[in-house]
This record gives structure tokens, C-alpha cells and sequence, in this order.
């Protein structure tokens, strides 16, 4: 069955996920150890890695301080957070869940406006 390639803003036209030349570039970013946010969550790794880390950290582990007016979070985790950013370099492999962690939505909304601090 013939698509468009998955590439945002790509026109061309494939019978795989993606064209010949961003399948190349998508290869390649992976063994570079680079990713970028919409592959990693795309990517059929992600899942399980994000079922794990909510399944270890139930509830919240936010870094910020005066948490929701308390000292520490007390909501349960139901987003997993990368604590060193995907796409920041030399940032580990983004299915490594020792730089995950779970988070609360609100918590998570504030980290990542923050830039994710640790």
C-alpha cells in the first residue's frame, strides 16, 4: 500500500514508513545515538519503557521545589519524564529508564516550560 513518507513535510510517496532518503537520515540519527522527541515516542520501544518507569515511580519524583504548596509531590505519576532532555547532547540511550522518571501532569507541564531541570 502506498503513503506518504512519515516525515513531516515530506511529499514523497512510499510503500514503508518512510522514503528512501529519510529512512536513510532516520538510520542514521539512531546509530549517531541522536534522537529527536517524535521518534523515541513513536518508536515501539517507548511503550514498555514508560509502562516500567510508571510501574517503579507511582507517584510523582518532581525536582521542584514547593511542589503544589507542599515539600514533595503526592499525586500519582502518569507521565514519564527524561530528567536529561532527548534531544540535548550527550544525553543517554532515551529508552534508559535510570533517566526517567514519573511525574504528575502538572508537575510535567511545569518541568518542561522550566527546561526539565534535574
Amino acid at each position: 500500500m502506498m503513503r506518504l513518507c512519515a516525515e513531516v513535510g515530506c511529499p514523497n510517496i512510499t510503500e514503508a514508513t518512510r522514503c528512501a532518503e529519510h529512512a536513510q537520515l532516520q538510520e542514521a540519527r539512531q546509530e549517531s545515538g541522536k534522537w529527536r522527541s517524535r521518534d523515541v515516542y513513536s518508536n515501539k520501544r517507548w511503550r514498555p519503557t514508560r509502562k516500567a518507569v510508571l510501574r517503579r515511580d507511582r507517584f510523582c519524583r518532581c525536582p521542584l521545589d514547593n511542589c503544589h504548596g507542599a515539600r514533595e509531590c503526592l499525586h500519582v505519576a502518569t507521565q514519564a519524564d527524561h530528567i536529561i532532555p532527548i534531544e540535548r547532547d550527550g544525553a543517554p540511550d532515551p529508552f534508559d529508564t535510570s533517566n526517567i522518571r514519573g511525574v504528575c501532569a502538572s508537575c510535567h507541564t511545569r518541568i518542561t516550560a522550566r527546561g526539565n531541570p534535574t
